[in-house]
């Protein structure tokens, strides 16, 4: 193998010429008609003497030391290139090769997808095996029919790749991708035919280990003829799928209408106990009106009375013994309102008792109305979560008889000191519910990393 340090521009030329059987002397004349050249593990330092092939099609470079991109302004024609298995530390330098259709940069060390935007004709970008974190730079190739970005660090797809239309192959083995919601972003690539997230080459995504992975990515791709290098085209694998989709979906949507209805009963039973609660007090105000209204008409009539005697009395035609009982009367009535209004008085503080009574049973309600609401509310959207992860997350609601149930609560309870929040008014602490969150995800996350750790102890222990 040549010394890289040690070549210079011409010898570089010359082994070029040499790995392609062209002759050194005769590449000024040669080179006009050459449309291919290949370089394969020569220690090729760095891309140079391409002007001297104006007509180049097809340049492949693998297996070299080389750094960057550079030399391809002369190469307008280039329509495959292949720089793959060097040490490319970004993409760069194909600003002129506007006519390239297949890009082939894997097993580099590139950690961006950048500078494509005036590759419009790019229909093949490979860049497996480097170190890219996001999905970018893609949204000018509109041509863009097979993607490899497999043996990466991508974790998220979102909807980086909607502007990618005509994608026909995507292959994102070997990244970080834990969400069957993110695969749900593919389904707006209605040309996608070939699908690889489990590519045996490459070490599984998460989300391939999760139950249903299959299921739940045929159901929204129907398109796809290939998942994970097998065939599954056959109209019976999709009508599986379809049918176990189906199930799942049906099954969620009883459970959140059972959990719909049994708020409709317990709302309902609550209505049932606040209306028996609030006959009484309507019956003790149904009364006490009715009895502050004859109250009301008899001191009425009395001062109507009381005002016609003094009319008459007024009237000097009036009899000696007529005075002396409208005298009598007369002395009679104040005591008899007085009594009258108290009665009233007592009567408006017995109404107003019960109308209290009416609005604390009623606040009473509402209360318990917005937490039976609040406690099934809660049990929808968690469900909504199942049937999105299907069923790789699951909820359970803990009761007395369970264990893990009791330890939570002995916890939560041993955990809790007067002493902190005394200053609010708070001595103690209610636990009314518990929930067990069973995340697949997670578990299969730390089940990963306590293997690391445990490999990691072993050889701390062989050494």
């Amino acid at each position: 193998m040549i010394e890289c340090e040690n070549l210079n521009q011409e010898e570089i030329i010359k082994e070029l010429c040499l790995c392609n059987g062209l002759s050194y002397e005769m590449v000024g004349q040669e080179g006009s008609d050459t449309s291919k050249l290949e370089m394969f593990f020569s220690g090729y330092p760095r891309i140079v003497g391409l002007s001297l092939f104006p007509n180049l099609t097809s340049l492949t470079i693998v297996a070299q030391d080389i750094k960057e991109i550079s030399g391809l302004e002369t190469c307008l024609r280039l329509k495959e290139l292949w720089i793959a298995e060097c040490c490319i530390e970004k993409i760069g330098g194909l600003q002129e090769c506007r006519n390239l259709e297949k890009l082939y940069l894997y097993y580099n060390k590139i950690s961006k997808i950048e500078n494509l935007e005036k590759l419009f004709r790019l229909e093949v970008l490979w860049l497996n095996h480097n170190t890219i974190e996001n999905i970018e730079g893609l949204q000018t190739l509109k041509n863009l029919r097979d993607l490899n970005l497999a043996g990466n660090q991508i974790n998220s797809i979102g909807r980086c790749l909607d502007p990618n239309e005509q994608l026909e192959r995507l292959n994102l083995s070997g990244n970080q991708i834990c969400s069957f919601k993110d695969l749900t972003n593919l389904t707006r690539l209605r040309h996608l035919k070939d699908l690889c997230l489990n590519d045996p080459q490459y070490k599984t995504n998460p989300v391939c280990l999760l139950c249903n992975y299959s299921t739940h990515v045929l159901y929204h791709l129907p398109c796809l003829q290939r998942l994970d290098k097998f065939d599954v085209s056959a109209k019976q694998i999709k009508e599986l799928a379809d049918t176990t989709a189906m199930k799942k979906i049906m099954y969620y949507n009883m459970r959140i209408k059972t959990v719909q209805r049994h708020l409709n009963e317990d709302l309902e039973k609550l209505n049932e106990r606040k209306c028996k609660l609030q006959k009484l007090p309507e019956e003790r105000i149904k009364l006490f009106s009715f009895l502050k209204k004859n109250l009301e008409r008899e001191l009425t009539e009395l001062k109507g009375s009381g005002k016609g005697q003094n009319d008459r009395s007024n009237n000097n035609k009036v009899t000696e013994l007529e005075k002396s009982r409208n005298y009598e009367t007369a002395t009679e009535e104040p005591s008899l309102q007085q009594k009258i209004a108290t009665k009233l008085n007592a009567l408006n503080e017995r109404i107003t008792f019960w109308n209290k009574k009416l609005d604390e049973i009623e606040a009473t309600y509402r209360t318990e109305a917005k937490q039976k609401k609040k406690s099934h509310g809660l049990l929808i959207p968690l469900l909504l979560i199942e049937l999105e992860t299907v069923g790789n997350i699951h909820f359970e609601e803990g009761t007395r008889s369970d264990d893990w149930f009791n330890i939570c609560y002995e916890l939560i309870l041993s955990r809790f000191c007067t002493w902190d929040f005394r200053t609010y008014g708070i001595t103690g602490v209610k636990v009314k519910r518990v929930i067990k969150v069973n995340n697949r995800i997670l578990r299969l996350k730390f089940e990963e990393k306590f293997q690391k750790f445990l490999d990691n102890e072993d050889m701390h222990d062989s050494e």
